[in-house]
């Protein structure tokens, strides 16, 4: 992790500095400002009968109990090692926005609630397949992940609804 912020550094260079507002520092996923954005502006909610929208939330069970056993730049890296599992799933399908603390959210344009459940599902099963090793705590950590899932308009007809 000592390399994190050169590496953050070099893939930054020459970005727009604003681009920056709207992204997590630590995983490199968009931010909670952006989702909200996301939310209030990208989602026509007057035609959300015909262009569906899914919200996964997803929480790393016993998160804190991993920082307090192996400490914060262990738990950072298990922060980055499940934001790569929701890049890797969601592909070109979603929006993968670390929202606080350990808890993402991943945007689902245009995917119907089945739809949804379906990629929490692969979710889940990509943390287990990919197990968690931390050379800085010496030993394979068990990550499990908890998630909630909602559609509009099948949950919610509007942003507020979605996220609660």
């Amino acid at each position: 992790m000592k390399y994190q912020k050169l590496l953050y550094f070099l893939q930054n260079v020459g970005r727009d500095p604003s681009s920056l507002m709207l992204e997590d520092y630590l995983t490199g996923l968009k931010n909670r400002r952006y989702l909200l954005h996301y939310l209030k502006n990208n989602i026509d909610w007057a035609t959300i009968d015909d262009h569906p929208v899914s919200l996964l939330s997803v929480d790393i069970d016993f998160f804190k109990r991993i920082n307090d056993q192996y400490g914060a730049s262990v738990g950072d890296q298990v922060l980055v090692h499940v934001a790569k599992i929701l890049k890797q799933v969601s592909g070109n399908k979603g929006i993968p926005v670390l929202n606080a603390g350990d808890e993402f959210k991943l945007i689902l344009p245009d995917i119907k609630k089945h739809n949804a459940l379906m990629m929490a599902a692969e979710i889940i099963d990509q943390a287990n397949e990919n197990s968690f090793f931390s050379s800085d705590a010496g030993a394979e950590i068990p990550i499990t992940l908890s998630i909630g899932a909602a559609t509009a308009p099948d949950d919610a007809a509007a942003a507020k609804e979605l996220l609660s």
